[in-house]
C-alpha cells in the first residue's frame, strides 16, 4: 500500500519515505503465507528427523538391508526425498529434506494463492 505525504514524516508502520511516497506493509499479507511455509519446512525437517533416528536405531546389517531392497526404501524416498542423493550425512540429509518440503510448500501454496484469486472472479 503506498500512502502520500505532503510532510516527511516515519510513521509506526511504515518504511522510509522517499519524494514524499511513504510505502506501509500491510498487516497479515504475507504473514499468513511465511507461517505456512515455516510448518513446510518444519515438517520436513521433522520427517527427515525421525528417518535419521529410526535407521540409525537399527543395527547396522539391518539398516543397510532394509536400504536396499526393501519396500520401506520406497516409502523412505517418498516422504524424504533427500534419500536420493547419496551419500549424505545425516545432518545434510535433515537440512536437504527440509528445504525441499519448504520448495514443494512454496509450489503449494502458490497454486493456491493463484486457484483462490481465479475463483473468486
Amino acid at each position: 500500500m503506498i500512502k502520500r505525504f505532503d510532510q516527511q514524516g516515519i510513521g509506526p508502520e511504515s518504511l522510509p519515505i522517499a519524494n514524499g511516497v511513504e510505502f506501509t506493509e500491510q498487516a497479515g499479507v504475507g504473514s499468513s503465507m511465511k507461517r505456512r511455509l515455516a510448518v513446510w519446512s518444519l515438517v520436513g525437517f521433522i520427517v527427515a528427523c525421525g528417518w535419521a533416528l529410526f535407521v540409525m536405531a537399527m543395527p547396522p546389517q539391518t539398516a543397510f538391508g532394509i536400504l536396499r531392497s526393501h519396500p520401506l526404501r520406497t516409502i523412505i524416498e517418498i516422504t524424504a526425498p533427500a534419500s536420493l542423493l547419496r551419500p549424505l550425512k545425516y545432518y545434510w540429509f535433515i537440512l536437504l529434506n527440509a528445504l525441499i518440503y519448504s520448495m514443494v510448500g512454496l509450489g503449494t501454496e502458490l497454486l493456491r494463492r493463484n486457484s483462490s484469486r481465479h475463483l473468486s472472479n
